[in-house]
């Protein structure tokens, strides 16, 4: 997809494609329009491709199926938000330390049809989940998203990393793989510097007042 002035661009600081892709929206609240950065399905598949989740060869595949069929790629935008939206939902909950059966329940619903399409295929010292790859399908990216998704939950050490940016109005997730555990912002050159200048701001105010 071109990029325009109206485009914003993909971020990747989530440390998984399901956090990635969580990421793609803003969750505070009308922002919402402002800031989606999925604007039609093709630029599900650009975020897809430049986030390693789809190889060229998959993109070109999608592309030309979306055009061949817009009716399905119209619906499968649409599921795409559904999942997005439980995804993040289930997410924000754990990362509170919160349980979220209704959260869990829906994302479960939509893992049903990923679970029917998964493989064993050959891995790092070991066997490994994946998705069919040959070819690429409407629902390829969904799929290949919930599969991620399911890893980072059952994995131990992601599930106890996952966290919410610790700026207020912000709403992106990441895993925090930093060294010493203590990572904050989802962006330290946005989140965090933002919110450490509005914390200046609020000390100097209550100085001069008091």
């Amino acid at each position: 997809m071109r990029r325009t002035r109206d485009t914003l661009p993909f971020e990747f600081v989530g440390g998984s494609p399901a956090v990635d892709f969580v990421n793609t929206v803003s969750w505070r609240g009308e922002e919402r329009v402002r800031n989606e950065r999925f604007l039609s399905f093709e630029s599900v598949i650009t975020w897809a491709l430049d986030g390693g989740v789809i190889a060229a060869r998959e993109a070109a595949e999608l592309r030309r199926k979306a055009l061949a069929a817009p009716p399905a790629a119209r619906l499968e935008f649409r599921l795409l938000f559904r999942f997005r939206t439980a995804l993040h939902a289930l997410f924000s909950s754990l990362a509170a330390g919160r349980s979220a059966p209704e959260s869990l329940a829906a994302v479960n619903r939509l893992l049903h049809e990923t679970l029917r399409r998964i493989e064993l295929a050959p891995g790092e010292g070991a066997l490994a989940w994946q998705t069919e790859t040959e070819p690429a399908g409407i629902g390829t990216i969904r799929h290949r998203v919930a599969l991620d998704a399911a890893r980072l939950l059952t994995s131990a050490s992601d599930f106890q990393q996952l966290r919410r940016c610790g700026r207020d109005i912000c709403g992106w997730l990441f895993i925090d793989r930093s060294r010493r555990g203590n990572r904050r912002w989802c962006k330290m050159n946005d989140c965090g510097s933002q919110e450490k200048s509005r914390r200046y701001y609020l000390r100097r105010k209550a100085a001069r007042r008091g």
